[in-house]
């Protein structure tokens, strides 16, 4: 497994040995990594660790929400 690294933090996991298949700028931010590395760890003095605090994701608004929301603003553009 490879980990491309960008400012310390894991940003992709590929299986296979990047050498030969990108420029050698991408080549040098690929580091060999264990198995259980993922997507966000970071990476630092030399060993990968997973984020002490993970970020929160906001839920996307549901369809009904949606819709509640374009038709309050026609409804603010028509001035009614």
């Amino acid at each position: 497994m490879f980990a491309r690294v960008q400012n310390g933090v894991v940003m992709e996991i590929i299986d296979f040995n990047p050498e030969g298949r990108f420029t050698e700028e991408i080549v040098a931010q690929f580091i060999a990594c264990p198995d259980e590395t993922q997507q966000q760890w970071i990476y630092a003095d030399g060993a990968f660790s997973a984020p002490e605090t993970l970020v929160e994701t906001i839920p996307a608004p549901s369809a009904s929400e949606r819709l509640t929301a374009v038709e309050a603003a026609l409804a603010a553009l028509m001035g009614v």
